[in-house]
């Protein structure tokens, strides 16, 4: 029998680490949720980022192919293909897909580029990157929450943010 001042090995929480439990969930639902809650910023980010790295892959790939590549730019995306005497003669492959090589603005977000122009990299197998209008071309992803740029400068063909 079990003397009534005895204490059998009891389980479970104090109230102390059941408050600061509930102080971290406080804190993480103030600061971090609300970031993984805005799809759309996340969205666009990724684009701008992917975006930018198709671009310096058309300019790697037309210098190692010598072979001119435009990068064209509208509203609801962009999109690769080589030039063959000044005109538009056969879309870039997406290696992955063997699709056309194009990359449209993430459906959650519609029209994100607020950019319209076009770049040509390797241009009259020379090297040279030509912008049009021939000045920096500024690409711009804008959308609500978030707004992102980069740069590609005529004649080097060098992209930055």
């Amino acid at each position: 029998m079990i003397a009534p001042h005895q204490h059998t090995n009891q389980h479970g929480f104090t109230l102390i680490e059941l408050v600061v439990v509930l102080v971290l969930v406080g804190v993480l639902s103030v600061f971090a949720l609300p970031k993984l809650m805005d799809r759309a910023s996340m969205d666009a980010r990724s684009y701008a980022n992917r975006l930018q790295s198709i671009v310096m892959h058309a300019n790697r790939q037309a210098i190692a192919q010598r072979k001119p590549i435009r990068v064209t730019f509208a509203p609801a995306g962009a999109s690769m293909a080589y030039v063959s005497g000044g005109a538009i003669s056969v879309p870039v492959l997406d290696p992955s897909t063997g699709a056309p090589y194009s990359l449209a603005c993430p459906s959650n977000l519609g029209n994100c580029l607020t950019t319209t122009g076009s770049v040509v990299f390797n241009a009259n197998n020379s090297g040279r990157a030509l912008t049009s209008p021939s000045q920096p071309l500024v690409v711009n992803i804008v959308v609500t929450g978030y707004t992102a740029q980069f740069t590609i400068e005529n004649e080097t063909g060098y992209i930055h943010r």
